[in-house]
């Protein structure tokens, strides 16, 4: 079975520069020489930015699975499509948490520049942060962010007293160390960053998942989360609320915000896990997130004034 056209023009594109881009997460596991989860898990988590021998032994993998790794070759196919395609034409992507969904996700499906390209991270990008919570963090412009951290030795991580969030990506002791300084810094660089982004002129996108029932109470938090949002930056915005447990909420008039309602497959599906995003119902569930994502970017929700939702059944 012959590559793909459109593999075989970004092989004809690559540079030294993508020959030489390091994978995102240092520490992280090697990859495995057979398809399985775990070479999709490495190929869409871990190892963003192909190099060439990254194509060619992604296509053998590929094209001669078997019907047992079908799954596997038609998730991995379809994020790799995605991510040529739209590889250095990024979107303005912003994370407001409330976990790790839209970074990845955005950076998976190639819509949002990669770490090892120069992206720059945010403090909601790679953690856990109550969605009641936001509206405060961000309308103090995040005083006393890092304040109040202890860490849980049943968790491995450090959490905030103050306002519930969990620093899982910051596992081990060593993130404790000396009154936590190692993540404080870490943290300080990432909200400096998150406010150049907001006041670079540049039209963006922001978005936030809340994973609990979206009813009009979280709803509320929703909002307040990016009219706090709004006080800290210049840039011409919009929002995207993802919704993955169903959405019970009254219309608004705020302008610029969508709801896309993206059910989960399934009450117990993990979208972190390879074990449950390469499926079929894991596959229809990103590319809902996607389709959501590229129409916020696109202004394709913010023609009509107020709330659309949008429903991804």
């Amino acid at each position: 079975m012959p590559m793909p056209h459109l593999w075989l023009k970004y092989l004809d594109n690559i540079d030294s520069t993508l020959e030489k881009a390091d994978r995102d997460h240092d520490g992280w596991p090697e990859r495995v020489d057979y398809l399985c989860g775990e070479y999709v898990y490495f190929y869409c988590t871990v190892k963003i930015v192909l190099s060439r021998s990254d194509v060619i032994d992604i296509w053998e993998k590929i094209s001669s699975a078997n019907q047992d790794m079908r799954a596997h070759a038609d998730f991995l196919t379809k994020v790799i499509d995605s991510r040529i395609s739209n590889f250095g034409k990024w979107k303005k992507i912003v994370s407001l948490g409330t976990d790790c969904l839209p970074r990845t996700i955005a950076t998976r499906w190639g819509l949002k520049r990669p770490r090892a390209l120069g992206e720059l991270s945010h403090p909601f990008d790679l953690n856990i942060s109550p969605v009641g919570a936001l509206p405060g963090i961000l309308s103090s412009g995040f005083a006393g962010y890092t304040d109040n951290l202890v860490y849980r030795s049943d968790l491995g991580f450090p959490v905030s007293d103050t306002h519930g969030s969990w620093f899982n990506h910051e596992h081990g002791k060593r993130w404790a160390e000396n009154d936590f300084a190692e993540t404080k810094f870490r943290y300080a660089k990432r909200i400096r960053s998150f406010l150049d982004a907001l006041n670079d002129g540049q039209p963006t996108t922001l978005v936030l998942h809340v994973s609990s029932h979206l009813d009009q109470p979280h709803f509320d938090y929703v909002l307040k989360t990016f009219e706090a949002v709004r006080s800290l930056g210049s840039n011409e915005m919009s929002f995207l609320c993802l919704a993955t447990n169903g959405v019970s909420v009254a219309s608004s008039d705020v302008p610029n915000v969508t709801i896309a309602d993206v059910v989960r497959p399934s009450p117990d599906y993990d979208w972190s896990q390879h074990q449950h995003y390469i499926s079929s119902g894991g596959l229809k569930f990103e590319t809902e997130i996607v389709s959501a994502m590229e129409s916020a970017v696109s202004g394709m929700f913010s023609e009509a004034h107020g709330v659309r939702e949008t429903s991804h059944q």
